[in-house]
Order: structure tokens, then C-alpha cells, then sequence
């Protein structure tokens, strides 16, 4: 692949739930994002996507796996109601239309984020993702935030938790 990485963080049976989230999904027609969900029950789950474009359920037998197609742009909850489960992504990776797969342009995964260690609050460090300062594109180190309910995000700029302010609406 031109690009490719493999983010897989494998956690503890014990440490399985029944909530995920795919907090991303691919915006171009020939590299779907593919989400694998894993039943590790000795019965059949039910899981229900919920994102705008999601309808339905995706019927998972025991100890086996069943794939979904993520809308495009669209983030992705994922919940059994009660049986744990485990899901990773596939970004690119099983792309479309023939001659026009651009999977090999960018193939990448990433394992899905257990809803219950979701946190209301995260430090980044300032990275800018390349050599230019100040970067000559804002897409080289992007950070991803991901709501299901009306959220305002807070962005502190110089480290003063104090005088935190809402992120302008749109890329900033």
C-alpha cells in the first residue's frame, strides 16, 4: 500500500462491553470503512448501529464475526444491549468499483473505543504533523472529537484551563 498502518488495541476478555464507538468513516466512494464485530457469547447478539444514515440491526451468531459498512462521514455507536462484544475498523482495506480502488492509497485500522472509558475531558500535546511551521495544510494533524447528544467543545490554546473558549464552528 502506498499508505497503510494497523492500530489494534486488544483488551482483556474481561475488559469487553457492549458499547462501542467509531469515531470516524471515510468521506471518498471507493474506500468504505469496514466495521468487524466480534461475538465471543456462546449465543447470538443483537447490535444496533446508530449514526444519522444507520437503520436496522446486524444479527452477529456465537463465537463468530458479521461486517459493517460505515456511511460515509458518518461516526458509528454500536450496542448489544446487554452482551459484550469487540469490534475493530478497517479503513480502505475491502474498497469498491474495480479499476478505481484506491484502497492501496490508504489502507489503515484501528480498534473501536469502548463507550464506558469515554472521558469528558483529554490533554493533547501540539504536534503540527510536518516540518513546515506553520504547516502549509490544517488536514497534517487532525483531531478527531465525536458527539451523539449537542456538545460544545472547549479548546484552550495556552494551557490556562481557566480561560478556555468554544472552538470556532467549522475547521479551525
Amino acid at each position: 500500500a502506498t499508505y497503510e498502518a494497523h492500530f489494534f488495541t486488544l483488551f482483556p476478555t474481561a475488559s469487553l462491553t457492549n458499547s462501542y464507538i467509531d469515531p470516524v468513516a471515510s468521506t471518498v466512494t471507493n474506500q468504505e470503512t469496514i466495521v468487524y464485530l466480534f461475538n465471543p457469547n456462546a449465543s447470538g447478539i443483537t447490535i444496533t448501529p446508530t449514526c444519522t444514515s444507520c437503520s436496522g440491526t446486524i444479527a452477529v451468531a456465537a463465537n463468530t464475526s458479521a461486517s459493517f459498512t460505515v456511511p460515509h462521514g458518518e461516526a458509528v455507536k454500536f450496542v448489544s444491549g446487554g452482551p459484550v462484544f469487540t469490534a475493530v475498523g478497517a479503513m480502505g482495506s475491502q474498497s469498491c468499483c474495480g479499476a478505481s480502488d484506491a484502497s492501496s492509497t490508504y489502507d489503515w485500522g484501528f480498534t473501536l473505543v469502548p463507550a464506558n472509558i469515554l472521558t469528558t475531558q483529554v490533554v493533547l500535546g501540539w504536534a503540527p504533523g510536518a516540518s513546515d511551521v506553520p504547516p502549509s495544510s490544517a488536514t497534517y494533524d487532525p483531531v478527531w472529537a465525536t458527539t451523539f447528544a449537542a456538545t460544545t467543545l472547549h479548546v484552550d490554546f495556552d494551557g490556562d484551563p481557566v480561560r478556555s473558549s468554544p472552538i470556532p464552528e467549522g475547521p479551525a
